[in-house]
């Protein structure tokens, strides 16, 4: 076999998804020379499933799966582009910091930037306590609309010629050189069975939960100076579960937190921010959230289109149904330019969500053995009592809020009812975290123990999920980190 092709670069990216693509177009502004190495292919169609598969020993994580692409460009194109801000003490638990420390600090301010960026506005928290007679928040949620969301493939595309990115897609590592601490190359092996050697002073690997947990136990188990048991351990995520039916009717309370709002080419959402009395620590929301597949007439038009072959026969049908629904459409049309809104009609049965944090538990857990993935995940007894503390603040903040109690239907007042509801009907949020937790593996420059040129960004690095969506907190790590090792460079 011939010698193995060796190349040299100022950032290897280990995975191309929506933190690694963010991080190498605020590289590519400071002109260095970058590899982003992507296990998967460049597009999504006909997309493999992830590799190794993850046997589950417990309850299954959703996220672990459906929200594993092996995939350039990641979860960018299936994420519902919520941008949400994490407060100082969020972001303290987040990082397992017992002071607002400074990377705090340069969290909040980046925080600003990557708005501004993204052009969507500031996250706004406002105190209702004395409205609901709870301790509450109401907070804006910023959404970004689907063109928005293209800023991760249109890098690419943009980049396709540009020398300075270099894009190894469907690229296996099938070694690391580590010497004493650092890391010297990776070597990849490509679709072409050509062997290619990537040396750089810096390494990150962004990618996402699982495959960083399994990346960091498959390669450096023999090369960190920490206890090696630990790795893996303390995943966690958000939990999410209806706990009520609201009967809607947009004059009164409920009109504060839905629908969607859209101004000046933002999407504006709200909701109530909660913390748990049971621990005093942990994070939760309430939202509204409709099923559109079943309200009309959304559900019809979807179906419509999603049935719609150009044909003659389905273009007549398509204006048969317009027409059918066309003063419904008039009315959805005046409210989405004219009053910046969606259009729900009085008496649509919508969801009251709770969403909050799932406790950092040990034995939730990744292992990464014999070239297989066992992943142990459950509903521990401390997301049950965080549960019942989250249900009972709701039911009180709503009970002062809400004088027509037949527009809203709660699931129980009974707790046992409630335990064993929770357990049967919660879902993951997709926010997976943990297992290689920052102050504990991960230094607060993002070096990985005692390496000194491989670097981790991720929500593997948390300690805690946060309030919500972890996406804009890691856009402003990853400016942070491009801060990091520019000036390092310079």
């Amino acid at each position: 076999m011939a010698n193995p092709l060796y190349k040299e670069f100022d950032l290897v990216i280990i995975g191309g998804g929506i933190v690694g693509t963010w991080v190498a177009k605020k590289a590519l502004k400071h002109n260095l020379r970058i590899a982003v190495v992507e296990i998967g292919p460049a597009s999504s169609i006909n997309l493999p499933d992830s590799k190794p598969a993850i046997k589950f020993n417990e309850r299954v994580n959703m996220g672990a799966n459906e929200a594993r692409n092996q995939v350039l460009t990641g979860n960018s194109k299936y994420w519902g582009g919520g941008l949400i801000s994490n407060n100082a003490n969020s972001l303290m638990n987040i990082l397992g910091l017992n002071n607002q420390d400074k990377i705090v600090n340069e969290i909040l301010s980046e925080y600003e930037n990557v708005q501004k960026e993204l052009n969507v506005g500031n996250i706004i928290r406002e105190d209702i306590s004395q409205l609901t007679g709870n301790e509450t928040k109401l907070a804006s949620v910023q959404v970004l609309s689907g063109k928005k969301r293209h800023l991760w493939r249109n890098f690419y595309k943009n980049n396709s010629s540009n020398e300075l990115l270099n894009i190894f897609t469907k690229a296996n590592i099938i070694d690391i050189q580590v010497t004493n601490d650092k890391v010297e190359y990776l070597k990849l092996l490509l679709t072409s069975n050509e062997i290619i050697l990537i040396k750089s002073n810096c390494y990150l690997l962004s990618a996402g939960v699982i495959d960083s947990n399994l990346f960091v136990q498959k390669y450096f188990n023999e090369n960190i100076s920490y206890n090696y048991n630990g790795l893996g351990k303390g995943l966690h995520d958000h939990w999410s579960i209806n706990i009520a039916k609201v009967i809607w009717n947009k004059d009164t309370f409920f009109s504060t937190l839905y629908p969607l709002k859209f101004v000046k080419g933002k999407i504006i959402g709200k909701r109530i921010e909660l913390v748990s009395k049971y621990d005093n620590k942990t994070k939760g929301f309430l939202h509204l959230q409709a099923n559109y597949d079943e309200i009309e007439p959304y559900n019809s038009i979807k179906s419509l289109l999603f049935n719609f072959d150009k044909s003659l026969i389905s273009i007549i049908k398509v204006i048969i149904h317009l027409l059918k629904y066309f003063p419904q459409l008039i009315k959805i049309g005046w409210f989405r330019y004219a009053k910046k809104e969606l259009y729900i009609s009085k008496g649509t049965v919508i969801n009251l969500v709770l969403d909050f944090e799932s406790v950092s538990d040990e034995l939730n857990k990744i292992k990464y053995s014999n070239s297989k993935a066992d992943l142990n995940w459950n509903v521990r007894e401390n997301d049950i009592n965080n549960f019942l503390d989250f249900y009972f603040q709701a039911k009180n903040i709503f009970d002062n809020v809400i004088e027509n109690k037949q527009m809203l239907y709660f699931v129980s007042n009974n707790k046992t009812e409630l335990k064993k509801y929770f357990c049967e009907n919660v879902i993951d949020a997709y926010h997976l975290g943990g297992g290689i937790p920052i102050s504990k593996y991960v230094n607060y420059n993002f070096t990985f123990s005692n390496l000194n040129n491989f670097y981790i960004l991720g929500t593997a690095i948390f300690n805690r999920p946060g309030i919500a969506n972890p996406v804009l907190t890691l856009l402003a790590l990853g400016n942070i980190f491009i801060k990091n090792i520019t000036s390092n460079k310079n």
